[in-house]
């Protein structure tokens, strides 16, 4: 790979309507790297605690691709056996050193390193710094289409936000991920994004990725690495699919993370399939949650109240774009326990709602003396 230049920047074209008529557009069928887990032109999400070997996945995934290998869970995969054209691999990686982690774990792989580029940044004096989907996608695209590549790698996805994202903010996050979207259809790349999870316990996998629910409802896949808790060696792990909604969900993969011999690297070695789910593992039913209005109003809600405090009258507005009543957004309020504070007095006042556990200091009322009282009902606040 040539050394990594400074790209120009790029004007920003004027919006313009754009409409098709549907009777216009040629049905298409879904192309898929590996069916049910991976598909070109789409984003999946990786999801899964530190340690489970995410990384590596991906980086086994780069090393088949880049040498025609058929990816696991393909036909014919535990054969090894050549089945596609290589194609090339963007890397963006944030949290692996480039010459002691992530090139040995390609070697490892057998990975052909020359299909394989790593992005970054670089200024008019060749200082370096990694790019961002928000402002950069552009030159994103440019590597993309450079490299005939099949896919981009986004390790892990928090370090290639901008600054002024809201990770937390479903409008932030979906504003972010919708052009990705559009470049991976214009390109055919795959996108997967990587994540670590949350702390939260005993909910659906699909909620316990780190940042906003838009994260995991941008992407057409989502994967979940775990332990396996049925193997007393505590070597096994699951790679699973807890959401598919453009094709059959895959069988979950068996793996286990394993050294290299005269290396301090280490390598993916697949062990079969299995028929353990992500819901059987989490411990909830994912259809369950995904049909309980409540329990999605009410992440919504924690995901905009996340780190600060906001008025009531801001959250209905906001709720109502994303399909949520006011009732259902007070009935999400009460099941949190959020905090409503009124600022101000009488009609110049304001209600402002808080996660229990702390937020953002609510704004100074100017020109008033404000009040802080607590809501003596939760659907009496505004």
């Amino acid at each position: 790979m040539d050394n990594v230049r400074a790209f120009p920047t790029q004007p920003q074209p004027e919006l313009v309507p754009r409409a098709r008529l549907v009777s216009t557009i040629e049905p298409t069928k879904v192309r898929w790297i590996c069916t049910g887990r991976l598909a070109e032109g789409k984003i999946t999400v990786l999801d899964g605690d530190p340690g489970l070997g995410k990384s590596t996945i991906a980086l086994d995934w780069v090393a088949r691709i880049t040498t025609g290998r058929p990816l696991p869970g393909m036909d014919g995969w535990m054969d090894d056996a050549p089945t596609r054209i290589p194609r090339g691999v963007v890397l963006l990686s944030a949290e692996d050193g480039e010459s002691d982690t992530i090139r040995p774990r390609l070697d490892a792989a057998g990975a052909d390193t020359r299909r394989v580029a790593i992005l970054k940044m670089a200024d008019t004096e060749g200082n370096e710094f990694l790019p961002t989907l928000g402002k950069h996608l552009w030159a994103i695209e440019q590597q993309i289409e450079a490299m005939n590549a099949s896919m981009l790698i986004v390790d892990p996805l928090m370090s290639y936000l901008d600054s002024e994202v809201n990770a937390n903010r479903d409008q932030d996050v979906r504003r972010v991920l919708s052009p990705v979207a559009s470049m991976a259809e214009r390109t055919g790349c795959a996108v997967v994004v990587l994540r670590h999870l949350n702390k939260a316990a005993g909910m659906s996998g699909l909620y316990r990725g780190g940042g906003s629910i838009g994260i995991i409802g941008a992407a057409r896949v989502g994967l979940l690495a775990h332990k396996d808790n049925t193997d007393d060696t505590g070597q096994r792990r699951l790679l699973m699919v807890q959401k598919c909604n453009i094709g059959p969900e895959a069988l979950t993969l068996v793996y286990r993370v394993a050294g290299v011999d005269g290396s301090d690297s280490s390598r993916i070695e697949w062990l079969g399939e299995s028929s353990i789910t992500a819901a059987a593992v989490m411990g909830q039913p994912v259809d369950q949650v995904d049909r309980d209005d409540a329990s999605d109003a009410e992440l919504w809600l924690r995901d905009m109240l996340e780190g600060q405090s906001m008025q009531s009258n801001e959250l209905y507005r906001e709720g109502k774009k994303a399909g949520y009543s006011e009732r259902t957004l007070k009935r999400a309020k009460s099941s949190l326990g959020v905090k409503a504070v009124k600022q101000g007095y009488g009609k110049e006042g304001a209600w402002y709602w808080s996660l229990p556990d702390g937020g953002a200091g609510l704004p100074s009322a100017s020109g008033t003396n404000p009040t802080h009282k607590e809501a003596p009902d939760p659907f009496d606040d505004d």
